[in-house]
């Protein structure tokens, strides 16, 4: 038991399962940020422009695997 709350196997795959989103957004940022650099832009507006334009797709695809 975490903080003497009961952990079942269902809490364990839900755990699992919103990691693996939380992963999955960080390699759909990283991804675009780097087709942007091979572009030639310069690493912070490569940042602030990936960060613009994926937070909407990543933001959705979070709330629909938490809210489930």
């Amino acid at each position: 038991a975490l903080r003497d709350m009961p952990f079942s196997i269902s809490a364990g795959v839900g755990f699992i399962a919103l990691s693996g989103v939380a992963v999955l957004n960080g390699v759909v940022m990283l991804s675009f940020i780097r087709q942007r650099r091979e572009r030639g832009e310069a690493l912070d507006e490569a940042i602030y422009e990936g960060a613009l334009q994926r937070l909407r797709p990543v933001l959705m695809t979070a709330l629909v695997a938490s809210l489930g």
